[in-house]
């Protein structure tokens, strides 16, 4: 059996692999892929449409109460409490709220935020998520979209091959 090809090229590109750049390569791109479902979490509470999911309207006592028909948005907390964290050198990220995140009354959001991802029917709350139908409607591309990142990251011969005309744009 005889192969052909270009095989300088190939120990070029798969030369990458062991000197460091393409793990540094895989870090980035799964912080920025990450960043990414941050900031689309964060567009679709403000949208009032996470992964363009409308949320369920509020009760009209709810509005009365609070001034206004915007679910999910009173002190802006919730929102500005949704985080990414980097773990195991990483090699792991955190997209949600940490527990460590406070209302000014002191109240824990991490508690608020799971009410409203999955309701509390006791309080007669309904379920207004905001983390999962992002998921649902992002998280198929993602695979493509962190190969994009890497590809974009390491250039040259690789990143070509890697890279095949996949798109990094957000759906705001």
């Amino acid at each position: 059996m005889t192969f052909t090809g270009d095989w300088a090229k190939a120990r070029r590109i798969l030369r990458v692999g062991k000197d460091g750049r393409l793990k540094n390569a895989i870090k980035i791109a799964l912080r920025q892929e990450a960043e990414w479902f941050r900031r689309e979490v964060v567009v679709g509470i403000r949208n009032q449409a996470p992964g363009g999911k409308q949320f369920k309207p509020l009760k009209p006592a709810t509005i009365a109460a609070k001034g206004s028909s915007k679910a999910l948005i009173d002190s802006n907390t919730l929102r500005r409490s949704i985080t990414r964290k980097t773990f195991d050198g990483g090699d792991k990220q955190f997209v949600g709220v940490l527990r460590t995140a406070r209302e000014k009354n002191g109240s824990a959001v991490a508690d608020i935020a799971a009410i409203h991802e999955y309701g509390a029917p006791k309080a007669n709350i309904p379920a207004r998520p905001f983390l999962q139908p992002v998921e649902d409607a992002t998280g198929k591309d993602s695979p493509k979209r962190m190969l994009a990142r890497v590809a974009i990251l390491l250039g040259g011969d690789l990143g070509r091959l890697l890279f095949n005309g996949i798109s990094l744009k957000s759906s705001k």
